[in-house]
């Protein structure tokens, strides 16, 4: 995933920004060949980083068969946070009624901790968040951290910051003092939806502009859902989970860390890694593969930590060892490395986050061409001393160039767009842009409207979207005329304050550019327009852009709140 350089950020946010209407958009080119990038973290017998390890040091092998580099890059702390600062320090201030989904470039290797309630026994959820406070009290400055909570649903609950006092004040909120360890359990939802609303409410700072007072409404659903759901339904779950926040990171470039305490994860609902095509295995099990092929691709190691902590009988279940081996397979199809049997969490935090910052990209073209989503075994190899403990992903499914994770016309798996669309799910990146929001003439009805019927402005008002997306995320073909052409869908949804879709636009069309128009929607995007009405209180409002062709999303979400009717001008 390529980083957004400052220039383009700019240039798109001040154009979407402004009031000049640039002629249409384009985007991302077709590739043949799919180039494999695997990220290997390289550390000592004491569990130090290697680093400075020449090209030429790397061996790489695909099924058995050595494969060239196409490139080698390595990282660390320091060089990412250089490389971060040349590109520029974050976006520019946003207007009023201008919303965007655009993540500056991280300074340090991104952290992502997920506490997993649904796969985690309640006498163990406490335990493991005290041990994460234990962390933060000691945690380095520009740790750059997010927190999100999985029970029937994902919730974000503390974006991207390094300010460790927020990310504290976070983890109180979801474990008070006093409170007991069942908070967020699976068989207590409403302690869960009290907890996790309190520290909403509370202590943690808005997500962004106008995106104030969203989820802390919506968690109260919460209450009325059964969480005493069966092994396949919380497999089902925990997998879109990693899905969804593997749209969240899309947009975030490099390497990022996701670690993952839970209980346990069914060693049967993995399956095989068998060299042989997966057609017409049960969805789920579908669904594991593409999951993990989407971690892959978008370069997410997960570790998963158990939260039972250290089994001092030395007679574990077989339940607990299979739970134990799914989280080693999980780790090892990501690249990350699993944490068992300990009660150092903190210690394990501590060295995701020390270790995950230094590493090494490999990026190599495979020599079988000929992909028919077969599994594919990665080993890699180091010319240097014995001891060497090598971390990065064992493999890969080797997809057709026209399949998409979860493809929307496949009726058994879920739909992209309506995982996006639910109302708790983080916003996807995947696909960039700016948004402008800002309400039309007097809250009257558009001519375009068929209806034709004035709305009345205390309670509904009239408001245009115009999008303006970075056509670099989308995939383009280039027809014979030298034209170029997009297939995209542009979904608006107001939700009421229960996170029901009360109102909806979607509108699917193939936007075409001519050569001269694609030298402006480089600079200043796809461009779109719509127009949805808006009850004056208590609701938000969601914008999807998803490419037909490729299944990418992007999303972003919008309070009421956020915007101001009477202070802003209708766009031109």
């Amino acid at each position: 995933m390529l980083s957004i350089p400052a220039i383009f950020l700019w240039t798109l946010s001040l154009a979407a920004q402004s009031g000049n209407q640039p002629a249409p958009p384009v985007v991302t080119l077709h590739a043949a060949a799919r180039l494999v990038v695997v990220d290997v973290t390289v550390t000592d017998a004491h569990g130090n980083p290697v680093r400075h390890l020449p090209e030429s040091a790397f061996h790489l092998a695909e099924g058995g068969r050595p494969q060239i580099l196409a490139g080698m890059e390595e990282h660390s702390a320091a060089s990412d946070a250089a490389a971060a600062a040349r590109a520029g320090a974050g976006l520019p201030p946003l207007q009023p009624g201008v919303f965007t989904n655009l993540v500056p470039p991280p300074q340090t290797t991104p952290t992502i901790l997920l506490f997993d309630a649904l796969n985690t026994p309640a006498s163990s959820q406490g335990w493991v968040r005290r041990q994460v406070m234990n962390y933060l009290r000691t945690a380095p400055p520009n740790t750059r951290i997010a927190i999100f909570g999985l029970n029937s649903q994902l919730v974000l609950l503390q974006n991207f910051t390094t300010d460790i006092g927020r990310l504290r004040a976070a983890m109180a909120g979801v474990h008070p003092q006093g409170a007991g360890p069942g908070d967020l359990d699976v068989e207590a939802p409403s302690a869960a939806v009290a907890q996790i609303h309190s520290q909403l409410m509370a202590d943690q700072p808005p997500v962004g502009p106008g995106q104030e007072g969203f989820l802390e409404q919506a968690l109260s659903d919460f209450v009325d859902i059964d969480y005493n759901v069966n092994e396949a339904q919380r497999a089902t779950i925990t997998l879109r989970a990693f899905h969804q926040i593997a749209l969240f990171l899309a947009g975030v470039p490099g390497r990022k860390n996701l670690i993952w305490f839970s209980g346990g994860f069914p060693l049967s609902l993995i399956p095989p890694r068998t060299p042989t095509n997966y057609t017409g295995e049960p969805t789920w099990k579908r669904e594991y593969r593409e999951t993990m092929d989407l971690l892959a691709r978008e370069r997410i190691a997960i570790y998963p930590v158990d939260a039972h902590g250290l089994d001092v009988s030395g007679a574990s279940s077989s339940e607990r060892m299979e739970s134990q081996s799914a989280m080693y397979e999980m780790a090892d199809d990501s690249g990350g490395k699993a944490f068992m049997n300990t009660n150092g969490v903190a210690q394990a935090v501590a060295q995701v986050v020390s270790s995950g910052s230094d590493y090494y990209t490999l990026a190599y073209v495979p020599s079988d061409k000929n992909a028919h989503g077969e599994y594919r075994k990665i080993r890699v190899a180091v010319d240097a001393p014995t001891g060497l403990q090598l971390s990065y992903r064992r493999g890969y499914y080797a997809e057709p160039a026209v399949s998409t994770a979860i493809a929307a016309s496949d009726d058994e798996g879920p739909s992209p767009v309506r995982a996006a669309a639910a109302y708790l799910a983080p916003p996807a990146t995947q696909i960039q842009f700016f948004a402008r929001v800002l309400p039309s003439l007097a809250g009257v009805v558009p001519v375009a409207d068929s209806t034709r019927r004035q709305l009345d402005p205390t309670h509904n008002r009239r408001y245009g979207i115009e999008y303006s997306a970075d056509v670099r995320s989308l995939d383009v073909e280039t027809l014979p005329d030298g034209r170029r052409q997009s297939h995209l869908e542009f979904v608006s949804l107001v939700y009421d304050p229960r996170g029901r879709v009360i109102r909806s636009d979607v509108k699917s069309l193939h936007m075409t550019w001519t050569p001269e128009q694609w030298v402006t929607a480089v600079q200043r995007g796809a461009r779109y327009q719509q127009e949805i009405s808006l009850p004056a209180e208590g609701t938000s409002l969601r914008l999807i852009i998803h490419d037909l062709e490729n299944g990418h999303l992007g999303s972003l979400d919008v309070s009421a709140t956020g915007l101001e009717p009477n202070s802003a001008r209708p766009p031109k």
